[in-house]
């Protein structure tokens, strides 16, 4: 009994150190102390006292106990067992925590899940309590042990459905702030805040209040903020009477429609009214009159139409008003007199006509925004007395007509803009614009611009009289801007010739846009003494010439565009462009490149001249360029790059020869060269052996898109051992040869989508270790085998989309560093789609056409076809009929999967049937075919034998006759053949002796021939046999079968022609039996007339053996 209660003793301390409190340092006169589940804190008491003359100036919330002033904490408890009966924080036995509740002034139990509202320990000094962020469904004001010292409540982020105050407990009737934000409050229960007379901040915003009542807000006093924001309440319902002391009220995003007389009564010191995202459409006339302290009304985003001309008349302290987004047609005369409007907006209504003096009389704001509105005129002294206004917004009207006094006394005016208009003239009055900087006419429907209309304008420093319908400029139009640093010029119809001196004045400019225009001539000193100017924009026009001292006197142009034009040669004085850093010449009808094209730009690093006719390039037309760094001579289709000399151009990075047809190849190049990055799509190569890549093996990047490519081969990129990027899409390659990229270590990402690829050979990837990208999307690649990309170590994206693939096995890919997976638009069925989604993955499956409105679908990848039958949903009508739905559903369901079954087995069956049947015809017609291949072959030797044994029998009667030939033959090697019946031949018989062979060969063939047509008789039964079996099989009923192959029978071959393919075959047997015969006669005539045997070995050594 006593190890037991040991036992517990010590299972009892080791929870209590798992669970210890932690205590921050001290950070604003306060310490944090954190707890789970338990306030077990054993720590110096000294900790917390506070000491005279530290931090005296900064630390004013100090809290006296037991003689001593001590820093105040918060305490933040998080629990993990929650026993509501306890009161918290649960405290374990210690002195120290139990006077240190004395001096927590922070109480925080958020984010503990609680579903009702904790007892809290009595805490003398508690100010703060936080019970956000949980799930109690009740909001209760008070608890059953007094907090006498709390003012802050918040309850915020909860379901609370429901406010209440216990009457068995201490309500919190010294709460000033209490938070109920975020909750599921719809009524608020009559005088529930009664007994907090000093309520000064109510926060109740995203909730679901529809109603208020002239109780909801009984026994509030001294409330001055109250946030009702964010909720459903379509009427004030005069429940803010008593809100004398209120200053800020926030009724946004609500459905309020109509604004009474009694809705704001006695609010005699708001300031700030908050109406916006409502749907106000009216407002009763004196429904401001008691708010004379108010400062700040926002009435945006509502339905107003129409505002009546008194109804701010009273709002003497009004000094911000936002009525953006309504429906206001008309802004009355006088509407703001007698006051002083700082911020005003009401850009996004319906305003119409015209604006006239008056309508903004006693507003001093400092930025008006009118725009997007109806507008058509600005009459004279419309904005008369807006001396402070600096910023005035016009654009997006349909403003047509400006008065000549229409901006009479702006002076102070900085920013005009007039934008999307339809403004034909400027020539109204300027002379009280000395001080506008930025002046934007921009699509409007200006003709023309004169100096006089600009001459007031004197520190201007952007004009923008783009999208505009200009024509000609004359010579010294913008003279007198001499501070402009910003034109925009572009898209007008200028016409004919650009005039010299036409921007004179314009010496600060630095940038200058004239592109988008008719323009076809440029002449000299166009942009004379603009010494400013480093970018000059004249693309999209029509430029046919360029006259060769254009650029004379300007500055250090850095930036000159001349593309989509219509220039046949580019032929300028380049001495005033040495500054020159990127030329754009693309989109031109250049044909030529000159040595003197370029001569003198040594800063150059990007020349654009794609899109040209150029046909030939001058070996000497880059050397100037010693600093380009990119070429793009691309689409000129006849351009001959054959003569193009890399040497000069050693910092050449990328290289742009797309489109062009004519032969590519880089032998001539210098090793040397630094080209990275080579572009060469679209240029109808079939053959990357012809470039000759290892002219530029530095290169990083290179583009062989859309060409003729069928097969890759080793060699084709052996030297480019830095390679990083190859992309190869969009060609016809059928055949990549393993180790092709063998020597590419290097490269990261790999493309040769849009090809015809069918398999993946083993060894294509040999070399590839650092390959991170590689897709083969668009081909007709029908098998995915993980064991093909085994030597790609570092493979983290695959994409294999839009192909033939039927089969994937995630488990291929357990431990590759495999993270995505692109694999849609393949047949794959639902069933492995099924096993993707259930089984977790390694690695991300996705789609390049992603496709989730399908059902059959795993992150946006369809399968192919659906193969189980799903339980159809029936709506819910009552219960008696969906149980009767659901049997009878469940029979028909049972009844269909049986006869799919069946027929799946009558189907399998079938097949079999079928299968077995094409076997044995396949092994029938291939036998057949054999022996008549064989029977044809043996016809031919059988005529051929009987020629020979035609001459066999000459020679043996000649040797019967006694005629003996003088001629030594050559040796034969001798002939075996097995008979059981072969007479022996001995040394002593006589040559006449072969004559008796004849009749012996005649036996033995006949003897041979009945064997063979016997051994053919039981092949030919066999077959028989399994026919007549088939034929058995086949009495069962016919099933079409769609894939079955048609079996043609064969003609049995003649029996004639049988018999005499064996008869040859015998014969060439009995051929080289007499051959022997006739041999060992030759050698023992020999032997007779003594002839030497030492001519053996030079009859064997004879070369015709």
């Amino acid at each position: 009994m006593d190890m037991r209660i040991f036992y517990i003793i010590f299972y009892a301390i080791v929870a209590a150190s798992a669970d210890m409190c932690t205590v921050s340092d001290e950070i604003q006169c306060s310490y944090t102390i954190t707890c789970i589940n338990y306030f077990n804190l054993n720590m110096n008491w000294d900790r917390f006292i506070y000491y005279d003359g530290q931090h005296h100036e900064r630390c004013h919330h100090l809290i006296s106990h037991n003689g001593n002033r001590m820093y105040p904490v918060t305490l933040v408890l998080k629990q993990t067992l929650v026993d509501l009966a306890v009161p918290v924080p649960n405290i374990m036995n210690s002195w120290n925590a139990q006077e240190l509740l004395k001096i927590i002034h922070t109480l925080d139990l958020s984010e503990n899940n609680y579903h009702q509202t904790p007892i809290i320990n009595s805490m003398m000094n508690l100010v703060v309590l936080n019970i956000s962020n949980n799930e109690l469904t009740t909001g209760f004001l008070s608890n059953y042990n007094p907090l006498s010292m709390l003012t802050q409540l918040d309850l915020s982020n909860n379901m609370i459905s429901d406010l209440k105050v216990n009457p068995t407990e201490q309500p919190y009737n010294k709460l000033t702030i209490i938070d109920l934000s975020h909750n599921y409050l719809v009524n608020i229960p009559d005088a529930v805040f009664d007994s907090f007379d000093d309520l000064e901040t109510l926060d109740l915003s995203y909730n679901y209040i529809d109603i208020l009542s002239q109780f909801t807000f009984e026994g509030i006093k001294k409330l001055v903020y109250l946030n009702l924001s964010n909720n459903r309440l379509t009427d004030i319902n005069s429940a803010l009477f008593r809100f004398s002391e209120l200053l800020t009220l926030n009724l946004s995003a609500n459905k309020i429609n109509k604004l009474k007389m009694n809705d704001f009564k006695n609010l005699i010191k708001l300031k700030l009214l908050d109406l916006s995202s409502n749907n106000i459409k009216t407002i009763d006339v004196n429904v401001f009159q008691a708010m004379i302290s108010l400062k700040s009304l926002d009435l945006r985003h509502n339905l107003l139409e129409v505002l009546d001309k008194n109804v701010f008349a009273n709002l003497k302290s009004l000094d911000s008003i936002e009525l953006t987004h309504n429906k206001i047609k008309t802004l009355p005369k006088r509407l703001f007199r007698n006051m002083t409007i700082l911020t005003f907006s009401i850009s996004e209504n319906r305003l119409e006509g015209s604006l006239d003096k008056g309508m903004f009389e006693g507003v001093n704001v400092t930025r008006l925004d009118l725009s997007n509105q109806y507008l058509t005129e600005i009459k004279d002294y419309t904005f008369y007395n807006l001396v402070r206004l600096d910023t005035l917004i016009l654009k997006s009207n349909r403003i047509l007509n400006l008065e000549y006094m229409c901006f009479e006394t702006l002076v102070n005016l900085q920013i005009l803009d007039l934008s999307n208009n339809q403004i034909m003239n400027i020539n109204f009055d300027k002379s009280d614009l000395g001080n506008l900087q930025s002046f934007i006419l921009k699509n409007n429907r200006l003709t023309e611009i004169k100096h006089e209309q600009l001459q007031h304008l004197k520190v201007l420093e952007y004009l923008d009289i783009s999208g505009n319908m200009i024509t000609h400029l004359e010579p010294n139009s913008f003279r007198f801007l001499k501070n402009l640093i910003n034109l925009e010029i572009n898209s007008n119809p200028l016409e004919g010739v650009l005039e010299t001196a036409t921007f004179q004045g314009l010496g600060s400019l630095p940038s200058l846009d004239i592109s988008r225009s008719m323009l076809t001539t440029i002449k000299n000193a166009t942009f004379n003494d603009m010494t400013a100017l480093k970018n000059l924009d004249m693309s999209y026009c029509r430029i046919s010439e360029l006259q060769y001292n254009i650029f004379l006197h300007t500055g250090y142009i850095e930036t000159l565009d001349l593309s989509h034009n219509q220039l046949k040669d580019f032929v300028v004085n380049t001495t005033e462009l040495k500054g020159l850093s990127m030329l754009f010449l693309h989109n031109n009808f250049i044909k030529t490149i000159s040595p003197t094209s370029f001569g003198g730009l040594s800063r150059l690093n990007n020349l654009t001249l794609s899109y040209n006719v150029i046909v030939s390039i001058d070996s000497e037309s880059f050397n100037s360029l010693i600093d380009l760094r990119y070429l793009d001579v691309s689409y000129n289709e006849k351009c001959n790059i054959t003569r193009f000399n890399s040497e000069k151009v050693k910092e050449l990075n990328t290289l742009v020869l797309s489109g062009i047809k004519t032969t590519i190849n880089f032998a001539h190049f210098v090793q040397d060269n630094q080209i990275s990055d080579l572009l060469i799509s679209n240029a109808s190569i079939q053959n990357i052996s012809d470039l000759h890549l290892s002219g530029i093996s530095h290169v990083d990047t290179l583009d062989l898109s859309y060409n003729n490519i069928s097969k890759l081969q080793i060699g084709d990129f052996t030297e480019l051992h830095a390679l990083r990027h190859l992309d190869l899409s969009f060609n016809k390659i059928a055949f990549i040869q393993p180790g092709t990229f063998k020597n590419n270590t290097l490269m990261s990402s790999l493309n040769i989508s849009h090809n015809y690829l069918q398999s993946i050979s083993y060894g294509i990837f040999q070399g590839l270790h650092y390959l991170n990208i590689l897709d083969m999307s668009y081909n007709n690649i029908n098998d995915l085998r993980s064991e093909r990309f085994y030597e790609l170590n570092f493979l983290s994206q695959l994409i294999v989309d839009h192909n033939k693939i039927d089969s994937l096995n995630a488990d291929d890919f357990i431990g590759t560093s495999l993270t995505k997976l692109s694999i849609g638009d393949n047949p794959l069925s639902c069933d492995i789609l099924v096993n993707l989604k259930r089984n977790p993955l390694s690695f991300e499956i996705t789609a390049l056409r992603i496709d989730e409105h399908m059902n059959e679908n795993v992150n946006g990848v369809v399968c192919n076809k659906v193969h189980e039958m799903e339980t159809t949903v029936i709506p819910k009508h009552n219960r008696d009929d969906i149980e009767i739905v659901k049997s009878l559903q469940n029979i028909l369901l049972n009844l269909s999967k049986n006869n799919v079954e069946k027929d799946n087995k009558d189907i399998q069956y079938l097949e079999k049937i079928s299968n077995l049947l094409e076997k044995s015809n396949s092994i029938y017609d291939e036998k057949m075919s054999n022996l008549i291949n064989l029977t044809s072959s043996l016809r031919t030797m059988n005529n051929r034998t009987n020629i020979m044994l035609n001459e066999i029998i000459k020679l043996l009667d000649i040797n019967r006759n006694g005629i003996v030939s003088t001629t030594a033959g050559p040796t034969t090697q001798a002939v075996t053949v097995r008979s059981t019946n072969l007479p022996t031949m001995s040394n002593n018989s006589n040559i006449n002796q072969s004559i008796d062979v004849i009749s012996y060969i005649n036996k033995i063939k006949n003897e041979l021939e009945n064997t063979i047509a016997s051994e053919k008789q039981n092949i030919i039964n066999e077959f028989k046999n399994k026919f007549n079996s088939s034929d058995k099989t086949r009495s069962l009923p016919e099933v079409d079968h769609g894939h079955e192959k048609l079996v043609s029978s064969n003609n049995e071959p003649p029996k004639s022609l049988f018999t005499e393919t064996c008869v040859a075959l015998i014969l060439l047997i009995l051929v080289g039996l007499v051959l022997y015969k006739f041999y060992k006669s030759r050698m023992f005539i020999r032997n007779r007339f003594s002839l030497s045997t030492r001519e053996l070995p030079g009859a064997i050594e004879n070369s015709n053996l």
